[in-house]
């Protein structure tokens, strides 16, 4: 049990290299960053290698205001209205209140998920979501209590995900995850972290 606890932990751990190549700057610097507690790690058993987690690291580039694009693989997520609160390890999460802020950030940069909460009016949100569809993006409907079966079959013959506030979590990590990419390890950092 202990064994496959450790195996699973060190397969979702990033090296010193990969961390270094995320954060765009060169291992010894990741190094000195463990070293002085700045960066959460832990060091691999009989040996001087150090591992990391994505949350740690996402948590460290954040607080450090590094982009994290490279780790989250370029997945922007936007979130329109009173959609759950959700931090992402696969993706940068954008909140606006309306759909009119989505639409400046949906045209500024890429998004590759876009959460809409039908608070914002079934309408509005069809709106959105149909002309967010030109982006080629993925789109989540988040339904509230007082949402009707009406609307929720509106939406999903619209060709939407619709979810309630428990499952979003679920849904928007798999979309997440459909876009995203590895973290890319060059040769050299490969070899030597």
């Amino acid at each position: 049990m202990a064994t496959s606890a450790k195996r699973r932990r060190n397969t979702d751990a990033l090296t010193t290299g990969q961390v270094a190549v995320v954060c765009r700057v060169c291992p010894r610097t990741v190094t000195k960053w463990h070293d002085k507690g700045k960066l959460k790690g832990f060091r691999v058993p009989l040996g001087d290698a150090r591992r990391f987690t994505v949350t740690d690291v996402l948590r460290f580039m954040r607080e450090y205001g590094l982009p994290t694009d490279l780790l989250t693989g370029g997945v922007v997520v936007v979130t329109v209205g009173d959609v759950p609160a959700h931090t992402s390890d696969v993706a940068e999460t954008v909140n606006v209140r309306t759909t009119a802020e989505a639409a400046v950030v949906i045209g500024s940069k890429p998004v590759h998920v876009l959460a809409v909460d039908v608070s914002v009016g079934v309408g509005a949100a069809i709106d959105l979501l149909t002309a967010a569809r030109s982006f080629a993006l993925k789109a989540i409907v988040v339904t509230a209590e007082q949402t009707t079966a009406d609307e929720v079959d509106r939406l999903a013959t619209a060709g939407f995900i619709v979810t309630d506030r428990g499952g979003f979590a679920l849904v928007l990590g798999e979309l997440a995850s459909q876009v995203s990419s590895p973290v890319p390890v060059p040769t050299y950092y490969a070899e030597h972290s």
